[in-house]
């Protein structure tokens, strides 16, 4: 799915539930033996030409909303305003991924989950892997350094 197609349309239906997920942050967090990631952004960010540029939004890793009392009824319904959304068939791309098979896609762009799964019918296994943004652009900045470096020696 497409979080930034559905952004857009919550933007054009809903500007005020829009607003609100741009502007309020999320509390979310996840640990585990390996792992304590915990972020507070709001689910919407946007760039300086006023595009979406992020989407957060995973109900597994979010925490409790800390808002004001008088915006608490308002939130709470951009949320689900924006969930409904996110579950709208109109947004939804499906496939079948086969064994060996890989796909690779922006976290902060693309919402994704799994269908149900009949253990019957077979055996399920899928392994995933996480690049933070951050690590990916100073990777890119480096090779790209190193490039020009080439180029100026040739």
């Amino acid at each position: 799915m497409d979080g930034f197609r559905v952004a857009e349309e919550l933007r054009k239906t809903d500007p005020a539930a829009f607003d609100l997920l741009m502007q309020v942050p999320l509390y979310c967090h996840f640990r585990d033996d390996d792992h304590d990631i915990r972020y507070r952004v709001p689910a919407i960010r946007l760039g300086p030409d006023g595009a979406v540029t992020e989407v957060r939004f995973s109900i597994a890793v979010m925490g409790t909303l800390n808002v004001p009392g008088h915006l608490m009824a308002a939130v709470y319904g951009a949320h689900r305003k924006f969930a409904a959304l996110l579950r709208d068939p109109r947004f939804e791309v499906r496939f079948r991924l086969n064994p060996g098979d890989m796909m690779v896609f922006d976290n902060r762009r693309v919402l994704h989950g799994r269908t149900a799964f009949d253990a019957a019918t077979g055996h399920r296994r899928l392994r995933g892997i996480y690049v933070d943004h951050d690590i990916l652009d100073s990777r890119i900045r480096v090779l790209r350094q190193a490039l020009e470096g080439e180029r100026l020696r040739a």
